[in-house]
């Protein structure tokens, strides 16, 4: 704690870009233990400037507290990088592999809207749905896929669907699972099995689903100790 007190200067202004460029969570610590930077800590424009300079996506027209929505986007991005890396996880090993799919329900027609898409992708789904044809817009997903991410809607007349695809890196399908997070979509696999688990199984679930189930539980318990505990050898 001490070398970051003398890293400071003393001066506000300059202290603020500084610790900018420190993460979250040694922040807070510092914030708790040291009443000058606890200072700046309370400063909402430090906040404001630790937003851009993180580059945490905007998913609100209105931020009324930036701390607060720093922690939030920040907390709801951690746990994207989760739901990605479990997807990874399971997909890959040997018993009990999934397709690695992760698939974004969007119940209502505008629900699209609520996710920061490229634009070469927003144009290829506008163009589908200017089509007038009679879609179930329940019937509507964003499917993330190591390869692919792609736009599904079933049209009800023909009884098939309509997509439209795009390529995105790891940090753009990141930015896509927290706003999905952020606006409460449902965020499953191709089985339908919920990412976010809690420890009891759903009592929907059939026999087949029940060891994915628990080996996802399991995951999230590993990762979230592997975070409490970032000294253990494994």
């Amino acid at each position: 704690m001490k070398r970051m007190e003398y890293a400071l200067t003393g001066n506000t202004d300059v202290d603020m870009q500084i610790l900018l460029d420190v993460d979250k969570l040694t922040l807070d610590k510092s914030c708790n233990v040291n009443k000058y930077i606890r200072s700046i800590c309370d400063n909402e424009n430090f906040w404001r400037m630790k937003f851009m300079h993180d580059k945490f996506p905007v998913l609100t027209t209105n931020i009324v507290n930036y701390k607060r929505e720093y922690n939030k986007v920040w907390e709801l991005r951690n746990k994207a990088k989760n739901i990605h890396l479990i997807n990874e996880i399971e997909r890959s090993r040997k018993e009990d592999e999934t397709f690695g799919s992760i698939v974004i329900e969007l119940t209502s027609k505008d629900d699209v809207n609520l996710l920061p898409l490229s634009d070469d992708f927003l144009n290829e789904i506008s163009a589908i749905l200017a089509t007038g044809r009679r879609f179930n817009f329940t019937t509507q997903k964003i499917v993330i896929e190591p390869d692919r991410t792609f736009y599904e809607l079933l049209d009800q007349f023909e009884n098939a669907f309509a997509s439209a695809s795009a390529n995105f890196n790891y940090e753009q399908k990141i930015v896509i699972l927290t706003a999905a997070l952020y606006n409460n979509l449902i965020i499953k696999d191709d089985e339908h099995l919920n990412f976010i688990l809690s420890g009891k199984p759903p009592d929907t679930l059939d026999a087949y689903s029940l060891p994915y189930f628990y080996k996802r539980v399991a995951l999230w318990d590993m990762i979230e100790y592997l975070k409490s505990h970032p000294n253990v050898n494994c």
